[in-house]
């Protein structure tokens, strides 16, 4: 059983009910909110699939999950089942992780490493469903900029010999 009340083994989400998929999207509403980076237990692909069928990174009405639960399967049969496993999985890893937690000493010491050294560093992911457009012009112009002044700079050289 994972701490936020759901049991943690396999349930296709075809067959629930609409009020199962509003809690489901409440419960990961709450946990995109106050604990992202628990879904990094899973894949980002895990991640998409359960932001795209559960929108669970928008804060929607149960009227406005009623409607998009009945959209669905209009517009892809097989998205509540690929969802309910990545849901299902993400549920098991957040359970092991706090497992984990709780039997994990309360300091930890670790043996220096060497500068460079990078074979203890492990990197997730955590997928946002939303393009933030402010981050993606501001990251595209800073690239533009630094080919002008690359190619300025190349110029430069040239004519100097």
């Amino acid at each position: 059983m994972s701490c936020y009340g759901q049991k943690a083994e396999y349930q296709c989400m075809p067959r629930d009910a609409v009020d199962t998929y509003c809690s489901r999207h409440h419960q990961l509403y709450e946990i995109w909110t106050e604990k992202k980076l628990l879904l990094s237990c899973i894949s980002a692909i895990k991640q998409w699939e359960i932001h795209n069928y559960c929108l669970s990174a928008d804060n929607l009405s149960d009227l406005e999950l009623r409607q998009q639960f009945q959209a669905v399967p209009i517009y892809d049969l097989s998205q509540p089942n690929r969802a309910g496993k990545a849901y299902a999985e993400l549920l098991e890893q957040i359970d092991i992780q706090q497992r984990l937690a709780a039997m994990a000493p309360v300091e930890v010491t670790r043996a220096q490493r060497r500068r460079g050294d990078a074979s203890n560093v492990r990197t997730r992911v955590v997928a946002n469903p939303h393009i933030d457009c402010d981050k993606f012009s501001r990251i595209y112009f800073e690239m533009a900029d630094r080919i002008v002044r690359e190619r300025n700079e190349a110029k430069d050289k040239s004519e100097q010999y």
